[in-house]
């Protein structure tokens, strides 16, 4: 078979590769090929293998990888599902800053409602999409 001098996502995907980082705090991700393709071209990253390693973060302790390859191994992340757990987080903390608002001006109970209205709306049309 030989060595592949893979350079960037759109080799790693040609060969059906993972890529693999590893953490100073022993956390080892493995990101699928396509996925990671996906994702970094949905927000513009380099597609070169030191760049998307220099955008990428532990989830445990916030720090760069310390090593990056590329690996036959199964994925063990799911972007797909971390970018819906990070939405929600969003969600859930922009509710609590507008119940505080709240409490502190009681005259934002209709805004309250409308907003809660609106957020139902949004949470039923990406039902519906899929999402």
């Amino acid at each position: 078979m030989g060595r592949k001098n893979i350079r960037n996502l759109g080799e790693l995907r040609q060969h059906r590769l993972n890529f693999r980082v590893e953490c100073g705090c022993g956390r080892i991700s493995v990101f699928a090929h396509g996925q990671l393709y996906n994702w970094a071209l949905a927000h513009g990253w380099p597609t070169g293998l030191a760049a998307v390693a220099a955008r990428l973060k532990c989830t445990r302790c916030g720090q760069p990888p310390r090593h990056w390859g590329f690996c036959c191994e199964d994925a063990n992340v799911d972007l797909e599902q971390l970018a819906r757990d990070r939405r929600d987080a969003h969600l859930k903390r922009a509710q609590w800053f507008h119940d505080l608002a709240l409490r502190r001006d009681p005259r934002l109970g209709a805004q309250r409602r409308a907003r809660r209205a609106a957020m139902a709306i949004f949470a039923q049309q990406d039902e519906e999409q899929g999402h």
